[in-house]
């Protein structure tokens, strides 16, 4: 009758509220964080997957300071190609908006 979802607790929340407390991210704090997004597409890449949603809301940071990503809605298994225009509109580029 229901579905629940159980997910593990990420104390350090989203990637957006943390960079908003802190301002500007120094060169290694953006060097460290930048590697982990690459990482996790690389992964993705590796099994077929596309993310097609990626903005700092959906990065959450674990307990360790490691980044997570969640939020796989968009994502698609993708052997070739994909024609399909999906994710949140204000990250977006305005050309794919206006075709």
């Amino acid at each position: 009758m229901y579905i629940y979802f159980i997910t593990e607790l990420l104390k350090g929340g989203d990637l957006f509220t943390y960079h908003r407390g802190v301002g500007n991210f120094n060169a290694k704090q953006t060097q460290f964080y930048g590697a982990q997004v690459v990482s996790i597409f690389e992964y993705l890449q590796s099994k077929e997957i596309v993310y097609r949603d990626l903005k700092p809301e959906n990065i959450m940071i674990g307990s360790d300071g490691y980044l997570k990503m969640i939020d796989f809605g968009f994502a698609k298994v993708v052997k070739k190609r994909t024609y399909t225009i999906c994710g949140t509109p204000e990250y977006i580029a305005p050309e794919i908006l206006l075709n």
